[in-house]
C-alpha cells in the first residue's frame, strides 16, 4: 500500500522505494505520536504522502524532464490490470482497452482530484481515511470525488462517441 502511494507520486520506481524506506523509518521514530484516532494504515499513508512531497520539493530543482512521460500511464496499467485466465483473447483485448481509456481519463484530472479519486475509489478508503493523509476536510474529499466522477464520466462518454464515429 505504501509503495503504491509513493509510486503514484514519485517519477520513478527507485524514488518510490526510497520513499517507502524513509516512511517506515519516520514511522518507527515517531511511533509514540500515533494517537489511535484513525487506523494505523491511514497514519502511515499520511507519513508516506508527506515524505514523498518533501522528496519532490527537494528534488524539484534537480529534476530533469524525461523524454517519455508514458511512465505515468504504464504505472496506472500496473495498478489497474486484472489478470483473469478465464477470459478469451477478445475479452482480454477489450478489458485492456477499457483500462487504457480509464487510465488516460484519470491522468487528465487535476493532481488533487486525481489523488483524491485514487485514494477514495481505487484504494477503497473511507472518506475520513482519504481526508487525513491529504490534510483536507471530509467535505472537500466528497466534493472532489463528486466532481471527479462527473469529469471522468464526461471524458469517457466523449471517448466512446469518438470511437463509435470512427468505427
Amino acid at each position: 500500500m505504501i509503495f503504491n502511494i509513493a509510486r503514484r507520486i514519485m517519477p520513478s520506481k527507485e524514488d518510490a522505494e526510497d520513499v517507502v524506506q524513509e516512511t517506515f523509518q519516520a514511522a518507527f521514530i515517531h511511533l509514540r505520536s500515533f494517537k489511535r484516532h484513525s487506523k494505523f494504515s491511514t497514519w502511515l499513508s499520511s507519513i508516506a504522502l508527506n515524505v514523498a512531497r518533501m522528496k519532490l520539493r527537494k528534488n524539484h530543482a534537480r529534476r530533469e524532464l524525461s523524454l517519455s512521460e508514458s511512465s505515468k500511464i504504464e504505472h496506472w496499467a500496473s495498478h489497474l490490470r486484472i489478470k483473469d485466465r478465464g477470459l478469451n483473447p477478445e475479452q482480454l483485448y477489450l478489458q485492456e482497452e477499457r483500462r487504457q481509456i480509464l487510465s488516460a481519463a484519470i491522468n487528465e484530472l487535476t493532481p488533487r482530484m486525481r489523488r483524491t479519486i485514487e485514494l477514495r475509489e481505487l484504494d477503497e478508503r473511507s472518506t475520513p481515511e482519504t481526508a487525513l493523509p491529504m490534510g483536507v476536510s471530509t467535505g472537500i474529499v466528497k466534493a472532489r470525488v463528486f466532481y471527479g466522477r462527473k469529469k471522468l464520466l464526461r471524458k469517457l462518454k466523449r471517448k466512446l462517441r469518438k470511437n463509435l464515429k470512427a468505427a
